[in-house]
């Protein structure tokens, strides 16, 4: 059986559209790009979000205007002209680093602790103050 295009393109680049700005532009992460960035593929994304933050114009994805199909288009043909895709092989494992090196667990639990440590916060009487809530159901 012949691979399809889809195919294709799931093995060079991972498309993330922002066809939907209603719900698109509120998106702050990415499962899809993390995983993606694990597998050392670029992104090729609709500017919204957080998009802006994760990906590296040429070095680990190129992004497009949102809802325009033609700016869509053109950072496609963009993508599979760059030495990005031309050197793809060799940049997986810059991609693949860059996502460990923001986005790592040892990353995110040393930036939890910074944060509570500098909050002198104490998950045992985190919610002393809190008034329990009120349950609703069934009234």
């Amino acid at each position: 059986m012949k691979p399809t295009l889809g195919w294709k393109a799931a093995k060079w680049a991972r498309l993330l559209p922002g066809l939907k700005p209603s719900l698109h532009q509120q998106i702050y992460q990415s499962g899809v790009l993390l995983l993606a960035y694990s597998f050392g593929l670029p992104i090729i994304a609709s500017d919204v979000g957080s998009f802006r933050n994760d990906i590296i114009e040429g070095k680990t994805g190129y992004l497009n205007v949102p809802c325009d199909a033609a700016d869509s288009a053109n950072t496609i043909e963009t993508y599979f002209e760059s030495d990005l895709f031309k050197a793809l092989d060799r940049r997986r494992p810059e991609i693949r680093n860059h996502a460990w090196a923001w986005h790592s667990w040892d990353l995110l639990g040393e930036m939890t602790r910074d944060v509570t440590s500098a909050a002198s916060f104490s998950p045992a009487t985190a919610f002393d103050s809190c008034e329990k809530p009120v349950s609703t159901i069934g009234n």
